[in-house]
This record gives C-alpha cells, sequence and structure tokens, in this order.
C-alpha cells in the first residue's frame, strides 16, 4: 500500500514540473554558491569560482597553524607593508597588485578587526589602529568587549549573562586556523536558506493532494468501506507523505552539499565559526553549524508537510494545502517587522531556514529556571510539533 501511494505521489504532473523545477533550482544554487568564491590576483584581475579556489588555497596554506600571538603580530606586519605598497601605488594596477597580497591572511585580518571594536561595530581599517603590543589580547578582547555589551543592553537578567559569558569562556582558544572556503561558502552562503525555503513548499506540493485526492477523484467511499483503508491505508498515506519529503530534502541538500564541497574542498570543517561570526555565543565549528542548520530546514519541511497533510485531510481541498506551507514561511517575516511581535517572530516556523542567518544574535529564552538558547528552543519546539501533527493527522483522517 506505501509503493502505491508514493506512485501516486510521484506519478501526477504537476508534481512532475515540481520535480524538474527543484533540480533546476539545486543546479542554480550550486553555480551561484561557487561563483561567489572570489580572489584578487596580482595584476588586479578578479577570479571567481573554481579559478579562484585553487589561488585561495595556496595563499591561505602559507598561514595555517595556530593563531598565536606571534601570529596576530605577523599578520599586522604584513598588513601595515602591504597598504604602505597601496598607498605608494601611482596606477591601479599597482594598488590591486598590492592587495592581491592581503588574500593569504584575511580571515585572520577580519577577527582583528571585529576584537577591537565593540560587539556590531565593523570597521574594515580598524586594523591600521591596532598595536603590536596589543593585538596579543585579541582573544580576552572578545569576553571583555561582551561584559561591555551585556552592560549597555539592559535587559540581560543575571542567569542570562552567566550563561553567555560561559559560553564565552568554553571557546576554545587559539584557533587552528586553515583553508576553509567549501565550508564557509555553504555555512554562509545566503542561498541555503532561500533553497532550504524552497525545498519546504515543494514538499508541501508534493504531499498536498494525498488525502484530499481521494475526494477530489470520489474514490473515498471505496477506501473507507474497504477492510484496511481506515487503518493501514491511513497509514500508507502518512507514511507516503513523510518518506517523500524526506527524500526530496535531504537528495537536495546533500547534491547541493557535495557538488560545492566537491568543487572547494573538505578543508576546515573544523574550524570554529567565529572565523566568520567572531562574537557569536554557539561554539560550533564549521561541520557542526552546517548539521545544525541543515537539521533545522529538514524539521522545518517536515512541519511544514505535516500542516499541509492536515488541512488536505480536513478540508478535502489540495488548493488549501497547498497554501498552507506558503502561509507558514513566507508570511511570517512581514509579521516580524511590528514592534510587538518581532521577539516572538524569532519562534515562527521560517527561522527554521534560516539559522545560519542568526548566528551573531544573543536571542535567549528562560524555561523551568534554565536558559537556553533561540536554536535549541526551535528546534526541540518544532520537532514535538511535528510529532504530534502526525499522530493526529492519522486519527483525524481515519475517523472522516
Amino acid at each position: 500500500m506505501l509503493l502505491f501511494e508514493m506512485k501516486k505521489i510521484w506519478k501526477k504532473p504537476l508534481n512532475k514540473a515540481a520535480f524538474i523545477a527543484l533540480a533546476a533550482i539545486v543546479a542554480i544554487a550550486s553555480f551561484l554558491t561557487i561563483r561567489d568564491i572570489r580572489y584578487t590576483d596580482e595584476n588586479g584581475d578578479s577570479h571567481s569560482g573554481i579559478a579562484a579556489i585553487g589561488r585561495l588555497k595556496e595563499d591561505k596554506k602559507e598561514w595555517e597553524g595556530p593563531v598565536t600571538e606571534e601570529v596576530l603580530r605577523r599578520v599586522l606586519e604584513e598588513n601595515q607593508r602591504v597598504y604602505k605598497l597601496i598607498y605608494a601605488a601611482e596606477t591601479i594596477q599597482e594598488e590591486d597588485a598590492a592587495f592581491s597580497q592581503t588574500e593569504g591572511f584575511s580571515d585572520i585580518r577580519d577577527i582583528i578587526n571585529y576584537g577591537f571594536g565593540a560587539i556590531g561595530d565593523y570597521d574594515y581599517y580598524r586594523i591600521d589602529g591596532v598595536a603590536l603590543d596589543q593585538v596579543g589580547t585579541l582573544y580576552e578582547r572578545r569576553i571583555a568587549n561582551l561584559r561591555t555589551y551585556m552592560d549597555t543592553e539592559e535587559h540581560f537578567t543575571q542567569p542570562e549573562r552567566e550563561y553567555l559569558l560561559n559560553r564565552y569562556e568554553e571557546f576554545q582558544t587559539p584557533i587552528e586556523y586553515e583553508y576553509f572556503e567549501g565550508w564557509r561558502a555553504l555555512v554562509d552562503s545566503q542561498y541555503l536558506p532561500t533553497l532550504m525555503l524552497i525545498l519546504a513548499l515543494i514538499a508541501g506540493i508534493l504531499v498536498s493532494g494525498i488525502f484530499s485526492d481521494e475526494f477530489i477523484y470520489k474514490a473515498d467511499t471505496v477506501f473507507f468501506s474497504s477492510r484496511l483503508g481506515r487503518g493501514r491505508g491511513t497509514g500508507a498515506k502518512l507514511w507516503a507523505g513523510f518518506l517523500t519529503a524526506t527524500i526530496v530534502y535531504w537528495a537536495a541538500i546533500l547534491i547541493y552539499a557535495a557538488v560545492i564541497l566537491g568543487i572547494a574542498g573538505l578543508e576546515g570543517g573544523s574550524l570554529p565559526i567565529q572565523m566568520e561570526h567572531w562574537y557569536t555565543m554557539y561554539n560550533f565549528n564549521q561541520v557542526q553549524t552546517f548539521a545544525v542548520t541543515v537539521l533545522a530546514g529538514y524539521v522545518g519541511t517536515l512541519f511544514s508537510s505535516a500542516c499541509a497533510m492536515l488541512i488536505s485531510a480536513k478540508t478535502r481541498s489540495t488548493v488549501l494545502a497547498i497554501t498552507v506551507p506558503f502561509i507558514l514561511t513566507c508570511v511570517s517575516p512581514f509579521v516580524g517587522r511590528i514592534p510587538v511581535l518581532t521577539r516572538a517572530s524569532s519562534l515562527f516556523p521560517d527561522m527554521l531556514f534560516r539559522l545560519n542567518t542568526e548566528m551573531n544574535g544573543f536571542l535567549l529564552y528562560r524555561i523551568g529556571g534554565n536558559i537556553f538558547s533561540q536554536f535549541s528552543v526551535i528546534l526541540v519546539m518544532y520537532l514535538i510539533l511535528t510529532c504530534v501533527l502526525f499522530p493526529l493527522l492519522y486519527v483525524l483522517y481515519r475517523n472522516s
């Protein structure tokens, strides 16, 4: 019965068109993500994609290893040397040639720029004002700047302050730096949230007719009057919806990740996310961050699909069932712009598809006397809701 329900989903003309569209979307997202990897050579020419990756690997290899005070001093000295060349350049080509020498240590330079500024205040040229005898305090300043930020933002309670400080103090230093463009392209991709959102919408379209089609084609009488219709038949429909959403989501995500990492490289998976989000409270490495991000997207896809199937079973309308995932994932960001609902909007289902954009946030929730981060609350909450929706859907349709 499960195989029969799966065939019904995969053979519908609308669903076939959705599969073709999904394949095109994954291909486009992969191309655009790789294209965003850029490198400027000694002639001032900008390269992107595959042409940039090899050069970046070569330049960044020189700076691999622990980012100690000695390395930070060396970055400071190299940066000063390069910018002297830039200021002395007489042509744009000479400026570009000098600037290309910063490619290898640009990531370390960025954390210096972040570390010597207040939280939320980034200045690309801040490193120019950092003294050699100060740069070694980079890691200590991270904690000091957090204390200053919490003193300025008066909404933090004492338990929240202690929670954040503990998270910061747990961060392992010095950072063990290496080339990580492949993982950066995945984790910080502007296309990943969009891809996961589209996957949720397509999954909703695919499963929207599972229950309503029986009524649309006037087959409900036969289905419910059969010996196994209400029991195994309903269960088969539920499993078909669950498996369809799962297969579509993970197939697309894994293909996307395989293309990016296959081209840009697997190196740097253990590098902490602080290399890109210096003040984040999450002590994840690149692999963990990607795993949490796509897991949240999967939970969001299942929740959206379960809602679509529930509406399909209750209203007997495929159109309404398709509309629900769209509302859940696309409308809530606009609601979040209302000041009164800003904090509440951080727990809307659309947030499941863009956790990688919220790395710098300090949203905390107190539940039962314990402090929890936004990531843990939203994942657990929607996982529980999804687990409730599937049994509820079974009972509602079986008793139709």
